[in-house]
């Protein structure tokens, strides 16, 4: 991840403390951002919240990129391929 890269992790409030800890352990304490205003990139983890809505759409009216992410970070449109792959790849053994 670029280093200029500033996240801002966009989940429920009982789940943001873990998911920011987890964040800077994964990326670097000072790549994670407690503002979506100071954020070059927006994570969003799990089912949205009205909170959490308000902040995308914050992130968009600024033209920040949001990726929906599981709870590792990983986008889920990539992880889903991944196990789509992994299935047939099962099918075909």
């Amino acid at each position: 991840m670029s280093k200029d890269r500033r996240i801002y992790i966009c989940c429920v409030e009982d789940r943001k403390p873990y998911l920011i800890a987890k964040a800077k352990s994964i990326f670097g304490e000072e790549a994670v951002r407690e503002e979506v205003k100071e954020a070059t990139l927006i994570l969003v983890v799990g089912e949205s919240s009205e909170q959490m809505e308000e902040e995308v759409i914050e992130a968009e009216n600024s033209g920040i990129p949001v990726k929906k992410v599981n709870e590792n970070f990983i986008e889920e449109n990539i992880y889903d391929k991944l196990l789509s792959q992994k299935s047939q790849m099962k099918i075909r053994s």
